[in-house]
């Protein structure tokens, strides 16, 4: 067969190396435009069919249910999401110098590429016009500025980068710039974007840079307006794409790395994370933004965060040993109510008659004495099979044990127990024997 095989390329004047780029090729379109080769996607929810990106996610913070996660690739370029922690860094040495001047310099400015926002040698900027200019407007010029500004060298913040990356759990990330621009050494994956942007999320300031539409540098007579680069929040970049729900985070694109958004929105009490990237563009449509309003659009319009259930609902009733019978009843029981106020991510149009609450107990028997409020075992809250939530299940009522069932109840375990049975197997072994000693004693004297 092999050697049929090799003849038959030759036939056709294929080497096996071109046939290892075809294949080559073809897994990386069918990557790029169909879900992905060797693709792991996880989601529960009933979400639309999305396409032309390599990696997504979707996270509610509420519920901290990930809604839906799509990976692609082990490593991938990270693209302007580097800005993500070129910012975030920045923020934490010098957020506490905002309105400290720095003053441009060639050196600065050396080698810069991509996307500017047009610093010029001996220009007098803050540290907060950086800030914004990183942030919000995605300038690479900015970026490298405030890289030296911070750690005195873009060799020595990279480096500062790269263990900050390594603090937050970013172990399949890698950082040679602060600009994002392409470079093969430098990658990441989905899960270290998830978590470097969870960390900016909760960081103020850098949502206050990241959500600003629009930003003025005053420096040297002359005005820099600074325009988001974030086609959902800004059309400076690309019309068609705003969704006035979210407030941040990045937005960007490079030939490597493809287009990619990472969102924070909020709507009607929800908070989401959705993350794109290796995105496409198709008809002139950045595939990145199309999905993320896909997505969002969507959660928005058929799930929110709702009460199941109020704290002290009833959900079962368990019996209880040791304690007199109820009244017309053969057992004790106490009932078991929820220790809170139950909430799930669930559609709007709820059934409640799908839901299931399916109680555990910690302990296959509950004995008396038992206080109200005593932690007995849990609840798991299913809709239509799906989990949603848990929550503790709390005595509700005391149950004193009744004096004459606890003693029957010691003298069966006291009976029953291993001690007891070596005693009283030991008793009957010695009894027995006593017994046959004495018989042969009587019967010896009665010989004689």
């Amino acid at each position: 067969m092999l050697r049929e095989a090799d003849t038959l390329m030759k036939t056709f004047n294929f080497s096996k190396n071109k046939v290892l780029a075809l294949l080559l090729s073809f897994l990386c379109i069918a990557n790029t435009f169909l879900l992905p080769v060797g693709c792991t996607e996880e989601s529960k929810f009933s979400l639309p069919t999305v396409s032309g990106a390599s990696s997504v996610y979707l996270y509610h913070y509420e519920s901290d249910q990930v809604l839906l996660k799509r990976s692609g690739l082990a490593q991938i370029a990270p693209a302007s999401t580097v800005k993500i922690m070129t910012g975030l860094l920045a923020i934490e040495q010098l957020g506490h110098r905002l309105d400290e001047s720095i003053t441009v310099t060639e050196e600065m400015l050396l080698g810069v590429e991509g996307f500017k926002i047009h610093l010029e040698p001996k220009m007098v900027v803050s540290i907060r016009d950086l800030l914004y200019g990183v942030i919000c407007a995605g300038g690479n010029d900015a970026a490298q500025v405030l890289a030296i500004a911070c750690s005195g060298s873009v060799d020595n913040f990279v480096r500062d980068m790269n263990e900050k990356a390594i603090s937050l759990g970013c172990t399949s990330t890698r950082y040679t710039n602060p600009t994002g621009m392409d470079d093969p050494q430098m990658t990441t994956s989905l899960d270290d974007v998830i978590r470097l942007s969870t960390e900016a999320q909760k960081n103020d300031l850098f949502l206050s840079f990241s959500s600003c539409n629009q930003y003025s540098i005053f420096a040297n007579q002359k005005t820099l307006t600074l325009y988001n680069r974030n086609a959902l929040i800004s059309s400076f970049s690309g019309m068609g794409y705003q969704n006035r729900y979210v407030k941040g985070l990045n937005a960007g694109m490079t030939d490597r790395g493809g287009h990619c958004a990472v969102a924070f929105a909020e709507h009607d009490g929800n908070s989401y994370l959705c993350i794109v990237m290796g995105a496409t563009e198709r008809n002139g449509t950045a595939c990145s933004y199309q999905i993320v309003n896909t997505l969002l659009n969507y959660v928005m319009d058929v799930y929110s965060y709702q009460q199941i259930a109020t704290k002290d609902t009833v959900i079962c009733r368990a019996s209880v040993q040791y304690a007199l019978p109820d009244s017309g009843k053969n057992l004790a029981e106490i009932p078991c109510v929820l220790s809170q106020d139950l909430y799930g991510f669930l559609p709007k149009n709820l059934d409640r008659e799908a839901l299931i609450f399916q109680p555990f107990f910690h302990r296959d028997a509950i004995s008396a004495p038992i206080d109200k409020g005593t932690v007995v075992g849990g609840v798991d809250v299913y809709y239509n099979d799906q989990y949603v939530t848990s929550a503790k299940l709390l005595a509700y009522e005391t149950k004193e044990p009744n004096p004459t069932l606890l003693a029957l109840a010691k003298m069966k375990h006291m009976i029953s127990s291993r001690t007891s049975i070596i005693t009283a197997v030991c008793a009957i072994v010695l009894s027995t024997f006593y017994f046959l000693l004495f018989e042969k004693k009587v019967k010896k004297q009665s010989r004689s």
